[in-house]
């Protein structure tokens, strides 16, 4: 197999191979008018399998395999202001949306089911074990980082390794009680999942980072070949909490104000519908957050802050069902 991902410099920081490799995914893009012209924003390619989200002069098309879907810009004197291009994939769907001043267009298509090959999570895999010393901007940093955290979030899906995050009582073997730990009861054991990736990729994570008048839940340090430091601002809430929307809109950014950084990533630990996310507290004009799920809605809090570098990741600590005949 012959894997590549290729990411433009308009997007990088803010997607991740990660993001692009799976069967599925839903991501948005805010992008101004000014200075356009034509950019393929990602594209994914084996022998056997294509994915590619490309720009041109007349619109947004996004393709895999032999099926494109795609939504034009607005007429040239309309062409002013940002617009936002969303983008859906799932094994039988491909869809785009652009919104702008001029309004909402879509396009949607059925496709065969579809699947990245195996070949590409493996060399995803490979790539993120590969040992890192130097790093050639302050990008490659911060990629770094959202890259092992992705990959922690994959570990603990393919392995179920969820207990460590529930508190679990017993009467002999019956379990009697089981309820998600405290956020700071959690930040162990996610300190010790860490713990290679320091060695791996050579850089420092801090927990419990003092700042100002709060405390950061985790300070990542890393320099670049030119011996600039680089800090990562890492938060978690859980997303049961009533502070979720707090957290990313207000918390988080001024954490990264203080640290005098431009990167930070909220981390958001689901423990399913048992414990529904609380998404009826963002406030994000045109969106009715009470409809809309936790993927949806993390992204476009993200973009409301206006912080180019800020990454939400959704760590899927629920109970699944295990496989029936």
């Amino acid at each position: 197999m012959n894997e590549k991902v290729l990411i433009a410099p308009v997007l990088q920081g803010r997607i991740n191979k990660i993001d692009l490799i799976g069967p599925e995914a839903h991501s948005f893009q805010v992008i101004h008018y000014d200075n356009l012209s034509s950019v393929v924003f990602f594209s994914v390619s084996t022998d056997t399998y294509f994915l590619e989200l490309r720009l041109n002069e007349d619109g947004v098309f996004l393709t895999r395999n032999n099926m494109q879907v795609s939504a034009p810009l607005a007429t040239r004197e309309n062409r002013n202001g940002y617009f936002l291009v969303e983008v859906v994939w799932t094994p039988t769907e491909l869809t785009v949306i652009l919104q702008d001043s001029s309004g909402k267009r879509q396009d949607s298509v059925n496709t065969p089911p579809t699947f990245p090959p195996h070949s590409l999570q493996e060399w995803a895999r490979r790539q993120a074990l590969l040992p890192r010393v130097v790093y050639e901007n302050t990008i490659a940093v911060y990629e770094a980082a959202v890259d092992q955290l992705q990959q922690l979030i994959k570990k603990i899906v393919d392995t179920n390794a969820i207990n460590g995050f529930w508190d679990i009582q017993y009467e002999g073997n019956a379990i009697v009680s089981r309820k998600p730990k405290r956020e700071t009861d959690i930040h162990p054991q996610i300190r010790l999942l860490l713990y290679d990736f320091e060695v791996l990729k050579n850089l420092q994570v801090i927990p419990e980072h003092p700042i100002g008048s709060g405390q950061l839940d985790f300070l990542i340090s890393g320099h670049t070949a030119e011996g600039q430091i680089v800090n990562i601002c890492l938060e978690f809430k859980l997303a049961h909490a009533t502070d979720l929307a707090h957290g990313i809109a207000q918390q988080l950014p001024e954490y990264m104000a203080r640290r005098a950084t431009d990167f930070g990533i909220f981390g958001v630990l689901d423990f399913g519908e048992v414990y529904p996310a609380n998404t009826s507290q963002f406030k994000i004009p045109s969106v009715d957050s009470k409809n809309k799920t936790l993927a949806f809605i993390l992204p476009l809090a993200a973009s409301e802050t206006g912080l180019t570098y800020l990454r939400t990741l959704i760590f899927d600590l629920s109970r699944r069902p295990a496989p029936t005949d």
